[in-house]
């Protein structure tokens, strides 16, 4: 079994009940399955979200433990997901708006980022457009709007935020 496949098994067989393999999960797996896991992890996963860490080579797979711990957030703040209340969503949704880089010169040219700020980048990006958050949604375009047309993220945040206003109306 290939080291991307073994990730993905992962993300389809974890379940809240196998918080006693928190400690391996969290080192190794995907987003998804670290979700999964729910609010059994959720200190845990707060920690790693906001605690910066060099990227690890398993094999094939490169892998960043915030990034992860990002990714578990955004299926966390789903609005068919019921892991946290509204409030916690909201708190959330702040800490992961508060990891996309503001004025920072590495923003505006991302070949200047290193790999692992870019994976959190990317990584929040995405877990923010899961959001049904109307609130989240302006604040994301606000920050796609404040960067270059070169910028990698103006355009992946633009479609997060789009998606977040459609999921929001249809509320």
């Amino acid at each position: 079994m290939y080291d991307g496949e073994l990730l993905d098994y992962l993300d389809e067989i974890t379940t809240p009940q196998d918080t006693k393999y928190k400690s391996v999960i969290l080192k190794f797996a995907n987003g998804n399955a670290i979700a999964q896991m729910g609010r059994a992890v959720k200190p845990e996963v707060l920690a790693m979200a906001t605690q910066w860490t060099p990227e690890k080579m398993y094999n094939s797979v490169r892998r960043n433990d915030q990034a992860e711990a990002v990714r578990a957030l955004g299926y966390w703040i789903d609005p068919g997901d019921r892991t946290l209340t509204e409030s916690e969503k909201r708190e959330v949704s702040e800490l992961l708006l508060g990891l996309l880089p503001a004025e920072r010169p590495s923003i505006r040219s991302s070949p200047e980022m290193s790999s692992a700020e870019h994976r959190v980048t990317q990584a929040a990006v995405e877990a923010l457009g899961r959001s049904g958050d109307a609130l989240v949604a302006q604040s994301l375009l606000k920050w796609s709007d404040s960067l270059p047309s070169y910028s990698t993220f103006r355009h992946s945040a633009a479609i997060a935020g789009e998606k977040i206003y459609k999921r929001a109306v249809g509320q």
